[in-house]
């Protein structure tokens, strides 16, 4: 039986995906070997459904692959360097703003502004006056930082620096007070106050500042409490003793010299007190001791007397 060409051609597709049944297929087999036209057809779509030859891979593929895994390590090796310098940049801008404000980590770093601004603004004043234009940086006096007394839940702090500048006949020593605040989430030491200073040698070997703080940067208030500082410029005194209220206190000198109490009532100064050495022995006693000021008035303070002359 003889079909026409577009019956064999619709049969082609379905024997080209093997999808025909015998019988069709031996029909366009029959009909192939007769005709040259379907033939031709024939063969144009056995070519068209062929598999793509397989593509044989380079030898150095792993090669390639290892680069590859480089390249993206290295990318993001970048990106962190970059996150890291964008944050190290941020810290830098803080720290330089907090510095330039006045602000410090530590007491013996505010205590370097302190003396520089207040003891240096004050020796400056004593010599110009308001008319002069005031200088970039005051003089500094020489300074010895000697320790620093914390509150109870360590958030303030007085800080004593023995100052001396023979010139101006002045010799002190001095205190600051610095809380801890968090306005950059970070522990800055602000600088609040300071005082405890005179015009004249030390008499003894041993100066004392005393005195009560409660400092308040606008947001929180910091409480440092009733606190005594001293520097013990003899070497043989070990131990100072002193009586505040009903209380008696006790400290050692450090390396430097530089021992402090905090007391327990703000109200409550030191009438009593007395230094030993290290057999026990009384070098100085707390005393009143009269003084003269400039325009010679009299008036008596409590100050450290040595015993043979009390």
């Amino acid at each position: 039986m003889k079909y026409s060409h577009e019956v064999i051609r619709d049969l082609m597709p379905l024997c080209v995906d093997g999808i025909a049944s015998p019988e069709s297929e031996q029909i366009v087999e029959e009909h192939l070997a007769e005709c040259p036209a379907c033939a031709a057809e024939w063969a144009q779509m056995q070519h068209a459904a062929a598999p793509e030859p397989a593509v044989p891979l380079p030898e150095d593929t792993g090669t390639f692959a290892q680069a590859a895994r480089r390249v993206r390590r290295h990318n993001r090796l970048k990106t962190c360097w970059i996150l890291a310098g964008m944050l190290l940049g941020a810290a830098a801008f803080v720290l330089i703003i907090s510095y330039r404000s006045g602000s410090r980590f530590t007491m013996k770093g505010l205590a370097e502004v302190f003396v520089r601004d207040s003891i240096g603004e004050s020796l400056w004043e004593e010599q110009h006056d308001d008319s002069e234009p005031r200088p970039k940086q005051y003089p500094m006096p020489e300074y010895q930082y000697l320790g620093a007394l914390w509150n109870a839940d360590k958030t303030a702090a007085t800080g004593y620096i023995y100052v001396k500048h023979p010139d101006k006949e002045l010799y002190t020593l001095a205190c600051c007070d610095g809380a801890r605040n968090d306005r950059f989430n970070l522990h800055l030491m602000l600088q609040e106050t300071g005082g405890g200073w005179g015009f004249e040698p030390p008499r003894t070997g041993i100066l004392m500042n005393e005195g009560g703080s409660c400092l308040d940067d606008g947001r929180h208030t910091y409480s440092i409490g009733h606190a005594a500082g001293f520097y013990v410029t003899d070497p043989q005194v070990r131990r100072i003793s002193v009586i505040a209220g009903s209380r008696s206190y006790q400290a050692e000198p450090d390396a430097n010299g530089f021992c402090a109490i905090l007391m327990d009532n703000r109200n409550q100064w030191i009438s009593q007190g007395e230094a030993t050495d290290a057999d026990g022995n009384v070098c100085y006693r707390i005393g009143k001791v009269q003084k003269t000021t400039d325009h010679g008035e009299t008036y008596e303070i409590y100050d450290w007397i040595p015993a043979d002359a009390s």
